[in-house]
């Protein structure tokens, strides 16, 4: 551990879980330092070759075991198809994952090879180029082709998105929620809940859930997934509508500038790349907008219970999270939000 990192009480755990991870992996335990803490804590490593690696800690409070081996699984999968990800390291016994209790808790542990670049954030000049779209679009094409292939066993199953309750707005609106706007949201995820049962199976999968710009690296022009934690079966173009709702429709980290044609151009190119990847079918498409409403209901009801939190640990925000989300109220409030967005000849 790095004499230098300040121990405060809540990490001591966390020192005492990497001296063991160390020794699992072979890893130099002097040369380990935090990077992030938040629902995992996240820290640099280096192997006895000075290979650089990255551990990451979960204390097993948002996640179990079988979900994180399950994407620990998952990972190791798609890095062998040659998808741009994470690679899971495994222990010298072949071991993904690592869990480990201390003082009667338990914490969960991986190990990835670190991955070079820097995040690809809102900018314009960035996520305007066509190139960089097919780009993306082709990433995500290669994880969705892969992801067919791969066969979980029962006990590692991915969760559908509607069973992910924790994510989910409730039937009894808490009083934090403003309740005319989180009944409307309530509504619309129980018709996709319905709807998700008698979807075609061939635009319905393994999906990653969260692809935006904070979850991508940039890496001289090759483009890195991260963060497969919310991975989750559903409509596979849930990873077209994340990063569209971001980047040209929610202020908070609106391009500046952009309007309903840069949304358009956006997707011909990105479902240019995915094309050369895995097949997509046009009506996929026209599911863009109620999955962008499902993700608005996501961010709402995560994020609300939290907002100075948030507020702190976004970057690079256009407005505060508490603007957002009185713009957000007022547009549920309406009924279910609509999106100037144009699929035609796509």
């Amino acid at each position: 551990m790095d004499p230098l990192e300040h121990l405060r009480p809540d990490s001591e755990p966390y020192h005492q879980i990497l001296e063991r991870a160390a020794r699992d992996w072979d890893l130099v335990s002097s040369r380990t330092h935090l990077l992030r803490n938040g629902l995992n804590h996240v820290y640099a490593a280096q192997g006895q070759l000075g290979e650089d690696l990255i551990i990451r800690i979960s204390d097993g409070s948002h996640r179990t075991p079988l979900q994180i081996e399950s994407e620990l699984t998952w990972l190791d999968h798609l890095s062998r198809h040659r998808c741009a990800v994470p690679r899971p390291v495994r222990t010298a016994d072949g071991k993904l994952l690592e869990t480990f209790e201390h003082h009667g808790e338990e914490y969960h542990v991986g190990l990835f090879e670190k991955l070079d670049g820097e995040l690809l954030l809102p900018k314009r000049e960035d996520w305007l180029r066509p190139e960089l779209q097919r780009q993306f679009g082709k990433m995500i094409g290669r994880m969705h082709r892969a992801s067919d292939s791969l066969e979980l066993p029962t006990r590692l199953k991915r969760r559908h998105w509607y069973e992910d309750t924790e994510m989910m707005m409730p039937a009894n609106v808490p009083e934090v929620y403003d309740e005319e706007a989180a009944d409307m949201m309530f509504s619309h995820q129980h018709l996709m809940e319905e709807f998700a049962q008698d979807t075609d199976p061939k635009h319905y999968g393994l999906c990653h859930r969260d692809v935006h710009c904070l979850n991508i690296l940039n890496d001289k022009g090759k483009l890195w997934l991260l963060d497969f934690e919310l991975g989750c079966q559903c409509w596979r173009m849930v990873d077209f509508s994340v990063s569209l709702l971001f980047l040209f429709y929610l202020p908070l980290w609106k391009l500046e500038g952009t309007g309903p044609e840069d949304a358009h151009r956006f997707l011909v190119n990105v479902v240019e790349g995915y094309r050369q990847e895995h097949a997509l079918e046009s009506e996929q498409l026209a599911m863009l907008p109620d999955l962008m409403r499902l993700r608005e209901t996501l961010c709402y009801v995560v994020t609300m219970p939290e907002l100075e939190k948030w507020d702190k640990a976004i970057p690079m925000g256009q407005c505060s999270m508490s603007e957002l989300f009185t713009w957000m109220e007022e547009r549920w409030q309406q009924g279910f939000p609509e999106y100037e967005l144009d699929i035609s000849g796509i």
